[in-house]
């Protein structure tokens, strides 16, 4: 099999690495050719441009969602026997405006490019016609999937959106104030990767701990007024919990 990928960012990357392991014959393509190429060299793809992508079984667009339509138009006509995809959560595969497509993204973070091992066992969520490919594609990838109605695609990402946004300014702001206390802030961190461990194993309504849930209503509050008053930035996350 042949797999083409258009964008070599994060994400692009690292497939293109993942795929690589399972002897996919690969072209590459991007703006930066010197990256290509040294990528090219790296795993034993080749560098493509648009017109050679056509020779491929299969196109994925690794792209910023925002550039999705103009890399789509560069492509041209395509073969009718050619699978076109890209990981974009926003987007579903019609906008790639072409018979055999297929949205493959991952539910997962690429804050850099990451090594093929760590996608082992992620989710991707596919949608679109072409769902046997994108299930070809995870599977390459040692991954696991979803398979979702176009109808629910973007209310999906704006969810999982919310939750990395929300997660990770949580984050930040408990760091913000344990710094204030002169504080280690490696101390707590064990405690915040257990929790993440145990979501996959129990009911999260199931992990709350501590004096809210023995229900030390004097306690609560005595902590809830001492966030309030010195760290104010963070009593937003009090609201409604």
């Amino acid at each position: 099999m042949i797999i083409a990928i258009v964008g070599l960012g994060n994400v692009g990357v690292t497939v293109a690495k993942g795929l690589a392991r399972k002897g996919v014959d690969l072209l590459l393509v991007s703006r930066d050719r010197d990256k290509a190429h040294g990528l090219a060299e790296e795993i034993g793809g080749r560098v493509a441009t648009y017109e050679q992508v056509k020779s491929a079984d299969a196109v994925i667009l690794t792209v910023p969602d925002d550039v999705i339509r103009d890399v789509r138009q560069k492509l041209g006509k395509l073969p009718k026997h050619l699978v076109l995809a890209h990981t974009s959560g926003a987007y579903p595969a019609s906008i790639l405006e072409h018979g055999r497509s297929v949205a493959v993204h991952p539910v997962y973070s690429f804050p850099f490019a990451l090594a093929p091992e760590e996608l082992q066992g992620i989710y991707w969520v596919i949608e679109g016609e072409a769902v046997e490919f994108g299930k070809k594609l995870v599977g390459l990838l040692d991954g696991r999937y979803m398979v979702v109605k176009s109808s629910v695609k973007p209310d999906y990402h704006a969810v999982l959106v919310a939750l990395v946004k929300g997660m990770l300014s949580l984050m930040g702001d408990v760091e913000r104030a344990w710094r204030l206390l002169g504080l280690d802030t490696e101390v707590y961190k064990p405690m915040v990767k257990g929790i993440l461990e145990r979501i996959s194993k129990y009911p999260i309504d199931k992990l709350l701990t501590g004096p809210q849930v023995r229900s030390d209503t004097q306690l609560w509050e005595l902590e809830a007024n001492l966030i309030r008053s010195k760290f104010k930035w963070l009593a937003k996350y009090l609201e409604d919990n």
